[in-house]
């Protein structure tokens, strides 16, 4: 598996940089994802679950693509087919959940699959007093949706590329059992 960028792809005369497609509602977590990976120079769009999901021409020329909330059906054979046939990809899972991923069967084709694992982004909730009754991880205050688009960065880049089937969790600590008031 090469971490260099893909290969330009000599029947299209494609010499640019890899590009993104974030599939998932607009909202302060695609805004942020969208923003570090153009900021990382990687053209980015932005696309609801109800778009067209089979790697279709409009999408065809995708090289990284973060699901936020995956399409119903059969939505990652076709983006992946097309990634395959150009030896390079990513699919990068941004969920608190634990979605089904193909990360071997994908590797073998070139295509990195990964899960950034987030909990309590503090752009997301409703209202302060929900921030206020949530527990707060160890690190003493919630995740922020640039720190979640940062990891999503980092997946999509050249220096990722030997990272196949991880889950990263940026979680400040939850999960460890641990909180602010038993740190004191």
């Amino acid at each position: 598996m090469s971490s260099a960028l893909p290969p330009a792809n000599p029947d299209e005369n494609v010499n640019e940089s890899p590009r993104a497609l974030i599939l998932g509602r607009v909202g302060p977590l695609a805004s942020a994802i969208r923003a570090a990976l153009r900021a990382a120079g990687i053209p980015c769009e932005l696309s609801s679950p109800e778009a067209p999901a089979q790697g279709t021409d409009e999408h065809s020329r995708v090289d990284i693509l973060v699901v936020l909330e995956p399409p119903a059906g059969d939505w990652k054979a076709g983006y992946t087919a097309a990634m395959g046939r150009r030896k390079w990809g990513r699919v990068i899972h941004v969920s608190e959940e634990l979605p089904a991923m193909d990360a071997a069967q994908l590797a073998s084709l070139g295509v990195n699959e990964n899960l950034v694992q987030w909990a309590g982004l503090a752009e997301l909730s409703a209202t302060e007093a929900e921030l206020r009754q949530a527990r707060v991880p160890a690190i003493g205050r919630p995740v922020t949706c640039a720190e979640v688009a940062e990891v999503v960065a980092f997946l999509a880049s050249p220096l990722a590329g030997y990272i196949v089937g991880a889950r990263i969790p940026v979680t400040g600590g939850l999960g460890l059992g641990l909180y602010p008031e038993q740190l004191s």
